[in-house]
């Protein structure tokens, strides 16, 4: 495992322990590596349940879970210190569930909402003091495919979905027309085409 030290302005190189129940290239494949400031890292399968744990050199089983395969394709995200991850798609359906992982009981569990927006997989989620926001993202396949054209704000006081309005349709097009990555760096959040870099500034809902 490489860490880096930026005190040293270092990279450095230890060895690591692994006590994990499959091959480590299979594992490297369907665990999504997650941490915050102060947590250790944790490893969510793509399809939410099971979670690995980083701890000094050790990766092992973390939770008391088992696989959900139940939100493939989700926005995964940390807050509170703990690995959570909306919508998504599995068992037949695509979802708009939000779902904590309890790094104290191990077990994951539902977070309460009213009116949430449509179902959906490959969302953008960022939390910007008591709210979550919600972009992007699509629905169905084929002749049924729907990419998402609103901005949505969850408050976690009061449990509340709220639609804020449409994204700029230029940006929609594009994103359905071209391969992009997005990224979120510190408070903002962007869009990376070929030839532009796109900022959403939705903190400012």
């Amino acid at each position: 495992i490489w860490k880096y030290d930026a005190t040293k302005i270092k990279w450095q190189k230890k060895p690591i322990e692994l006590s994990i129940d499959m091959p480590f290239e299979k594992f490297l494949s369907e665990f999504i590596p997650m941490s915050d400031k102060g947590t250790p890292v944790y490893f969510v399968h793509c399809g939410c349940g099971v979670v690995y744990a980083l701890n000094k050199n050790k990766i092992f089983r973390h939770d008391h879970s088992f696989y959900h395969l139940n939100q493939f394709g989700g926005a995964y995200f940390m807050d509170e210190g703990e690995p959570r991850i909306y919508g998504g798609y599995g068992l037949f359906t695509s979802k708009n569930i939000i779902t904590r992982y309890d790094t104290i009981e191990k077990e994951w569990f539902v977070i309460e909402y009213n009116n949430p927006p449509s179902p959906g997989v490959k969302n953008i989620i960022k939390r910007n003091k008591k709210n979550y926001f919600v972009l992007d993202g699509f629905q169905g396949f084929y002749s049924q495919y729907k990419v998402f054209k609103d901005l949505w704000r969850y408050n976690v006081e009061m449990k509340k979905w709220t639609n804020l309005g449409r994204v700029n349709p230029t940006i929609l097009g594009k994103q359905i027309e071209l391969n992009y990555e997005n990224s979120q760096i510190q408070d903002n959040l962007y869009a990376c085409f070929p030839n532009m870099i796109i900022v959403y500034e939705i903190g400012r809902a």
